[in-house]
């Protein structure tokens, strides 16, 4: 005879039918979830993965609508997926240039398990123009500082609050004065940052800066370009062998550059960070002020750690790119790289804290011989 083996039928009590229905209570309730208000999001709070990933790709679409030169399209370099992820890195470039300028950097970061994101600054990376020169239509001008590079800042702020692990801002000339904005309006957000010849006052300070100011808001003189003929000869040599951006400066795209140092100038006297930053200046220095950056590196240095470190004097401003140093040997540039990686990935500063003093008064600082920066 046969036995029957059956499990004997069980009887459901009320908590057993609460438990096995609540997930799919939860999803009914997540549902109708969009008629609920969600909870606030505080600045800099870790995200998902997919969240990060898709607020700079609404950043890159929307930058996308225009055509852009090959090297000037903003770019995402993985992080080395052999090895846990660490956080990101958004790394600004130059005015005039392109995420290019951060190629061999980008690329050494991400290896060490960071995600690197190289935006583009508005107005910036048009193809030529129909008469073969640059095409300069989209830049920001006279009064839109504010309406470009500090809205552009909190964008990319807006991608980096999305992004798990650590997050560290960079910064190159102009883009060293759109990393500090960005930190500046969300002091909590970064853990780090690293500024490379940040455009703080143009070379020449005062005096330079007030005849920008003026001469670039004249109707007749606004759009006179005024990058001086040798160095944009050099810039011409360079781009027909690969480097990517523009090379002619107007005034009145100048103005703007001023009108976001005022406004980091503002922003820094009513609230200091606190976060690490390490300088890194060249000493053959033609664009941005070297005794600018000292000052501010001076009153930062009470507020949380910095570092200043100059660069052997045959260092130009375009210490980055092999695109902008195209026929001379870039002796300095492995020394450069490490710095900026040991900074950016271990937080290593080239100098601690106690030593700026000493690094400064002992540093040997090149703006224009007969121009101060201590003008109007």
């Amino acid at each position: 005879m046969r036995t029957n083996t059956a499990a004997p039928r069980r009887t459901h009590s009320l908590p057993d039918v609460i438990r096995h229905l609540w997930p799919a209570a939860v999803l009914i309730i997540a549902g109708c979830a969009g008629h609920l208000p969600l909870p606030p999001q505080a600045p800099g709070a870790p995200q998902d993965l997919p969240a990060y990933l898709a607020e700079w790709r609404a950043y890159t679409d929307t930058v996308n609508t225009l055509a852009r030169q090959r090297d000037c399209v903003p770019r995402r370099v993985p992080a080395n997926p052999a090895i846990d992820r660490r956080g990101a890195v958004v790394m600004f470039h130059g005015y005039g240039g392109c995420p290019q300028q951060f190629f061999m950097l980008a690329e050494r970061v991400a290896a060490q398990g960071f995600d690197v994101l190289l935006p583009l600054h508005p107005g910036h990376g048009m193809p030529a123009a129909a008469d073969g020169g640059d095409d300069l239509s989209q830049l920001p001008q006279a009064g839109e500082a504010e309406n470009r590079y500090v809205t552009f800042a909190a964008d990319i702020n807006r991608v980096m609050a999305r992004s798990p692990g650590q997050k560290i801002v960079v910064g190159f000339s102009l883009g060293g004065a759109v990393a500090l904005n960005a930190l500046l309006n969300a002091p909590d957000l970064y853990n780090r940052a690293l500024l490379l010849s940040p455009m703080l006052a143009i070379r020449g300070g005062g005096i330079a800066e007030l005849a920008v100011a003026v001469f670039g808001r004249i109707a007749g003189l606004r759009n006179l370009v005024v990058k001086p003929g040798g160095i944009r000869r050099h810039c011409h040599d360079w781009q027909s062998m690969g480097r990517a951006g523009f090379c002619d400066y107007r005034l009145r795209d100048t103005v703007a550059l001023l009108e976001l140092e005022s406004l980091n100038e503002r922003l820094h006297a009513a609230r200091p960070p606190s976060l690490p930053i390490q300088f890194v200046i060249a000493g053959d220095e033609k664009y941005v002020s070297n005794s600018r950056i000292q000052k501010f590196a001076a009153r930062q240095e009470n507020f949380g750690p910095l570092a200043l470190h100059q660069l052997a004097k045959n260092v130009p401003h375009e210490m980055l790119s092999p695109y902008e140093n195209t026929g001379q040997p870039m002796d300095w540039l492995g020394g450069l790289l490490d710095i900026a990686e040991g900074f950016i990935v271990g937080g290593h500063m080239t100098a601690p804290q106690t030593e700026i003093a000493a690094e400064r008064a002992a540093a040997s600082i090149h703006d224009e011989p007969g121009l101060s920066d201590d003008g109007p």
